[in-house]
C-alpha cells in the first residue's frame, strides 16, 4: 500500500476552466506537450447514478467508480491505465484487472477485500478500513484489483492530471511485480527485497507512463524529486523495510534512487523486470539484485550516497522567526526551482485538502504551497517569489479544525532571479506575449493564459502572467485557441481575438504558431463580446 505524498504549488492547485468541448484523446501513444503549470478543465459530464458506474474498456480492464468521482478524472485515469497495461503486458500477462476508484471505502470494502486477503492472508477487514480512513485514504493493489482513493486532494479538481495519470500506472506496476514473482507483495512469505526498490520502481515507472500525457513531464518530475530530497539525510539502507513511511521524503528519494539505478546499467528499466523475475525463479533478493543490476546492493548504496552528496543542500535556519502558532516549527529554507525559495515548516496535521483561504501581506508574494510528510511528521511547504523582501506571516485555513500560521523572514536574493529565456526545446517554438489590463480588471496574478491545440484536440497547460504583464510558453507548432482564465477556477473569462476577448469558441480566432512570435491580449471584463 502506498501512503499518499504530494508536493504541489499554487499553479497546480487551481483550475483553469475552458468551456470548449475539448475531450482527452484515449490512446496508448504519448502526446507531446509543454511543461504543466495549469491545465484547463476537460468538459466532460459526470455520470449521475445511485450505484457505482462500471465502464467497459478495449483492454481486459474494468473501471468501477463511486458516483462522486468526476468524469474528467475518470478519463485521465483511464488514459494512463490503457497505456500502462499495454506497456507492462510486454513483460508479463497481467490478466483481467478491475480498478476501483472511490472516496468511501465502506461502500467497496466487501468487493476489494477478498483480493487483499488472498495476497496478504493476515489482513483483517476492520483493521484495513480503520487504517485506510486514518490515513485519509490510500491506494493499493492486490491480486487482480487496484483500489484508488478519490478522497485525496488531486482528485478534488480538474487540474492535477499528472497525479491521476501516474497513480494508476504506479499501482498497475505493483501487479506486474506480483506476476513476475508469482506471488503477492507479502513480505513474511516472500522476501522481495527493499521497500525503496519496490515502491521506488512503481513510482518511477508510473511517472514514465504519465510522461507526455496531458502535459506531464518525467524530466520535471525528476527535477522535483531532486529538489524535494536534497535536504534529506537518510540512507537507502534505512528504508529497506520496516517503517519506511516514517521518513519524510521517502517518496522522492526512493524513485530518484531507482532512476539512478536503472541508468547505471545498459538494460535500463528492463533490469527491474530481470530483478523481480529472478526472485520469481527462486533467487534470494541480494543475488537477484547483483544479477539484474550488475553490482551488489552495498556498492549501489555507496554510489547513491555519493550522488546524494552532490545534490545536498543545508537548510538556512536564519530566516526562521519565533512562531506565533506554537504548534509550528520552522525548519528553514532552501532554493527551489530557479526563481523562488521553499520555506519548510513542521505542522501538527497532514494536509490533504485545498485551503479554504489564506491571508498574507501584499508585500509577501507566494509562488505556491504544498506538503509532504510521513506517518509520524507533516511538513508544510511555502514557496516565495524572488520579488518578496521582508517579514511574512501566512495563515492557512484548510477547514474549521485545521488552521495554521507560519512566520518567516524572506530577504531578497538577486542570485536566484532568472536569467534570459533559454533556447526552445527541440520541436517546439516560443510564444511570448503581453497582457493589457483595463481599469476594471484584477491584478495580473489573478489570470492565466491557456492554449488549446485545435488538431489534437487538447488543452495544454496554462501559463501564469508575470508582474509586468508578460507571459511566455513553449508550444509544439500548430493551430491554437487561446483563452484567459481566472486563477481561482471557474469558466474561462474569454477567448482571444485580435479585437478583444470573445465569449465563445465559435468566434474566437485560431492562432497559427509555427515560429517564435509575440501576441498581445487585452483583458477588459466590461467589454467581452458575444458572438454575433
Amino acid at each position: 500500500m502506498k501512503k499518499f505524498y504530494f508536493t504541489l504549488i499554487i499553479a497546480l492547485l487551481f483550475t483553469s476552466c475552458a468551456p470548449a468541448p475539448i475531450k482527452p484523446t484515449i490512446t496508448v501513444v504519448p502526446v507531446s506537450t509543454t511543461t504543466p503549470t495549469l491545465a484547463p478543465v476537460l468538459t466532460l459530464t459526470p455520470t449521475s447514478t445511485s450505484t457505482p458506474t462500471i465502464t467497459p474498456t478495449p483492454l481486459p480492464i474494468t473501471f468501477i467508480y463511486q458516483d462522486d468521482v468526476p468524469a474528467s478524472g475518470r478519463a485521465l485515469q483511464e488514459q494512463a491505465a490503457y497505456k500502462a497495461y499495454a506497456y507492462y503486458s510486454q513483460y508479463a500477462n497481467l490478466g483481467p484487472t478491475t480498478i476501483y476508484t472511490f472516496s468511501d471505502i465502506n461502500q467497496f470494502i466487501d468487493q476489494i477485500f477478498p483480493a487483499i486477503q488472498a495476497d496478504v492472508p493476515t489482513s483483517i477487514k476492520s483493521r484495513f478500513v480503520q487504517d485506510w480512513i486514518a490515513g485519509g485514504g490510500g491506494n493499493t493493489s492486490a491480486k487482480d484489483i487496484v483500489a484508488i482513493s478519490s478522497g485525496f486532494l488531486p482528485w478534488k479538481d480538474d487540474v492535477n492530471s499528472c497525479y491521476k495519470s501516474k497513480n494508476v500506472a504506479h499501482e498497475l506496476f505493483h501487479i506486474l511485480q506480483s506476476r513476475l514473482m508469482h506471488h503477492g507483495l507479502f513480505r513474511p512469505a516472500l522476501d522481495y527485497g527493499p521497500e525503496w526498490l519496490k515502491e521506488g520502481s512503481a513510482e518511477m515507472m508510473g511517472n514514465q507512463i504519465a510522461d507526455g500525457l496531458n502535459g506531464c513531464s518525467y524530466q520535471q518530475t525528476l527535477d522535483a524529486w531532486i529538489g524535494d530530497s536534497n535536504d534529506k539525510n537518510f540512507s537507502l539502507k534505512e528504508v529497506e523495510g520496516g517503517n519506511f513511511n516514517a521518513k519524510v521524503g521517502f517518496w522522492s528519494v526512493a524513485p530518484l534512487a531507482v532512476d539512478q539505478l536503472t541508468k547505471s546499467n545498459s538494460n535500463g528499466e528492463k533490469s527491474l523486470i530481470d530483478y523481480y523475475s529472478a526472485i520469481g525463479n527462486g533467487k534470494k533478493w541480494r543475488e537477484a539484485f547483483k544479477l539484474a543490476f550488475g553490482m551488489s546492493v552495498e556498492d549501489f548504496y555507496a554510489d547513491f550516497g555519493a550522488f546524494q552528496e552532490t545534490i545536498k543542500v543545508t537548510l538556512d535556519t536564519s530566516v526562521c522567526l519565533p512562531q506565533s502558532d506554537h504548534r509550528v516549527k520552522c525548519l528553514g529554507r532552501k532554493p527551489y526551482n530557479t526563481n523562488w525559495y521553499r520555506y519548510i515548516f513542521n505542522i501538527p496535521f497532514a494536509v490533504n485538502t485545498q485551503p479554504q483561504q489564506w491571508t498574507v501581506e501584499p508585500t509577501c508574494k507566494l509562488a505556491g504551497y504544498g506538503a509532504n510528510g510521513s506517518n509520524i511528521a507533516n511538513n508544510l511547504l511555502v514557496d516565495v517569489d524572488e520579488s518578496t523582501n521582508g517579514i511574512c506571516h501566512v495563515k492557512f485555513t484548510f477547514n474549521a479544525k485545521q488552521q495554521v500560521t507560519v512566520d518567516f523572514n524572506a530577504p531578497i536574493d538577486l542570485s536566484i532571479i532568472p536569467t534570459a529565456t533559454p533556447a526552445p526545446p527541440v520541436g517546439m517554438v516560443g510564444l511570448q506575449g503581453k497582457v493589457i489590463l483595463s481599469a476594471g480588471s484584477l491584478a495580473f496574478d489573478q489570470y492565466v493564459i491557456s492554449f488549446c491545440n485545435v488538431k489534437i484536440p487538447q488543452c495544454l497547460p496554462g501559463v501564469l502572467i508575470n508582474a509586468d504583464g508578460t507571459f511566455f510558453s513553449y508550444l509544439v507548432p500548430g493551430e491554437y485557441l487561446i483563452s484567459v482564465n481566472p486563477i481561482n477556477g471557474g469558466e474561462a473569462l474569454g477567448w482571444y481575438s485580435s479585437k478583444g476577448l470573445v465569449q465563445e469558441t465559435t468566434c474566437t480566432e485560431k492562432v497559427q504558431i509555427d515560429k517564435n512570435q509575440e501576441i498581445i491580449i487585452t483583458i477588459d471584463p466590461s467589454n467581452i463580446r458575444p458572438c454575433s
